[in-house]
Order: C-alpha cells, then structure tokens, then sequence
C-alpha cells in the first residue's frame, strides 16, 4: 500500500471530520459563473471556494511556477473548473465529504541504471561521480562502476568525472526504465 495515499486519506477523512458537510456548500453539478483577471491560480481556487463556499485545501507551494490567470467561465460545475485550472500543473484533486483536496499527481519513476567505463579498456570505473544537475542528485558508481537513479519522465544532463579523465555530458530521454553505459575519455 502506497504510504502517500493513505496520508491523503487520512488527511481528507480528518478535514472532513473537522469541517463537517457544508449544507451552503454547492455540490458538483451546479453552474458557477466566475471571472479572473490576471490572478495567480491559489487566489483563483480562493475566489471559486468562497463563491461555491466549498472546502478547498492546498499548499501555496504548488503554484511556485505557475502563470497568473485571465478568464471567464459561464455556467460551468466547481468540477470543470478546477480540471481546467489544474490542468498545466502537476496537481490533482479529490473530493470527501464536503472538502476538496487538491495535491501532488504521484509521479512514475524509471530507472536509469548502467556502468561508467573507460573508453579504450572498456574496463569499469569504480567511485566515479554521477550527477543530474535538473534533479541536484548525483551517486557515486559502487566498486564495480555500476551507477543507478530514480527520475521520472523527462529530459536530462548526466555529468560523469573521474579522476584521469575528461568530465563528460550526455543528454537523454526518459520515458521508460533505461540502462546506459557511459564511456569516459582519459
């Protein structure tokens, strides 16, 4: 069982508790006619709350990178208009009881594994350094070379160094679990 889900439960079910049902709270099939102008999304979930007077919970910190907001919705449910607000982040929602919670999609990780060698010998280099500069992560290679990370879908910069040898980038792509050899030049 997924530890972050059964936080999310136990959260929704407390705030449910907390707040009660909301008999003023509109349910999810009534039309909300609502207007933003050039609003950052947490006020705009602010504004839809206090005007359907649901229960939206949230951390200001999932809106650190998103655009300010200009647009109208005419008769639209509370449910279409936080899928369209959400829609460029990385955010979900769920509603219990009267509370909605709105958090972080759980994101599938993938594998990048492989052996950091020396380009000539082809033999495996062991304690060489490891770094995705996007994640601020990096691994040292175990005694046997062998390196391994946990990212999700995306683009990357692998920076590997060891002593001897030139530091090397490489750009790639994940999209699946992927093992890659990466060859140092001495």
């Amino acid at each position: 069982m997924n530890p972050y889900r059964t936080s999310l439960t136990l959260f929704t079910i407390i705030l449910s508790i907390a707040f009660g049902v909301n008999s003023n709270a509109q349910d999810n099939t009534s039309s909300i006619t609502i207007d933003y102008d050039n609003q950052s999304v947490p006020d705009a979930i602010r504004s839809l709350a206090a005007q359907s007077k649901a229960v939206i919970v949230f951390s200001d910190d999932f809106f650190d990178s998103t655009p300010y907001i200009t647009k109208s919705y005419n008769n639209r449910t509370l449910s279409e208009i936080l899928t369209d607000l959400l829609r460029a982040s990385n955010l979900e929602y769920r509603q219990s009881g009267s509370a909605i919670v709105i958090y972080r999609k759980i994101q599938k990780m993938h594998h990048l594994h492989g052996y950091i060698l020396d380009s000539e010998s082809g033999e495996r280099l062991p304690y060489a350094l490891v770094s995705i500069e996007a994640m601020n992560e990096s691994v040292i290679s175990n005694e046997e070379g062998y390196y391994n990370f946990a990212l999700p879908k995306g683009s990357y910069t692998i920076e590997t160094s060891y002593i001897g040898h030139h530091t090397l980038q490489h750009a790639i792509a994940i999209n699946e679990n992927a093992i890659i050899n990466l060859k140092m030049i001495s």
